[in-house]
């Protein structure tokens, strides 16, 4: 559309140049296309907006565009002054696994700051084991599994010490493929554990060994 050169032009008589205006066809034009890009920008804002659900450190998505696919926990675990909190975070490094990892091992090296040394030598001779045939199919099916709804609790009646306490940890182990079924069939597991911490020098506790 051309835009008259006259609306620019000086008023006749005073020298004044006129404000320029815009035709009201033209006007309401421009609004009703700035609506409908607001619009389109809104909805697609809406069509992929995530859920951070409870578990893992920073959070593991769940993507909202109906698809439920996962996205794989990248994080490290980390040891904490509260024995209950290295428990958790033990537990959703240990059975977080992608299919996009390098190994069926990788969360080794994603347990180790939150294992006592002696834990973590035992882990790594374990690492380089291979996965066998499960791994296999976990990896050819793109699975990702993920832990939701982490809970963990020193028990009152369990012996402790200074450096030295037992904790019941527990969460849900969802794994998710975009081909078929997860390798063994169930696409939820419940997982109850108890674990022996192990306070160190640095005042921080971290898992020593698996009890149940």
């Amino acid at each position: 559309m051309r835009v008259s050169k006259d609306w620019a032009r000086p008023a006749a008589g005073d020298g004044s140049p006129r404000r320029a205006l815009i035709p009201r066809g033209v006007l309401g034009g421009l609004v009703a296309v700035l609506v409908a890009a607001i619009a389109v920008t809104g909805a697609y804002l809406l069509g992929t907006t995530s859920v951070t659900g409870p578990g893992a450190p920073g959070g593991n998505e769940l993507n909202s565009s109906g698809r439920g696919a996962h996205q794989p926990w990248r994080g490290a675990a980390r040891a904490s002054a509260d024995p209950a909190a290295s428990a958790m975070d033990w537990l959703i490094a240990y059975r977080s696994v992608s299919y996009l990892d390098p190994s069926a091992g990788s969360w080794v090296p994603r347990v180790s700051e939150v294992v006592t040394p002696r834990l973590d030598a035992e882990y790594r001779a374990i690492q380089d084991g291979g996965g066998g045939a499960e791994w296999a199919s976990f990896v050819s099916q793109r699975c990702v599994a993920v832990v939701t709804d982490t809970n963990a609790v020193v028990p009152d009646e369990a012996p402790s010490a200074v450096s030295s306490v037992f904790v019941q940890v527990s969460g849900e182990v969802d794994t998710q493929c975009a081909v078929g079924v997860p390798p063994g069939g169930e696409p939820t597991e419940k997982v109850a554990v108890t674990v022996a911490m192990t306070r160190g020098t640095d005042r921080l506790w971290r898992v020593d060994r698996r009890v149940s």
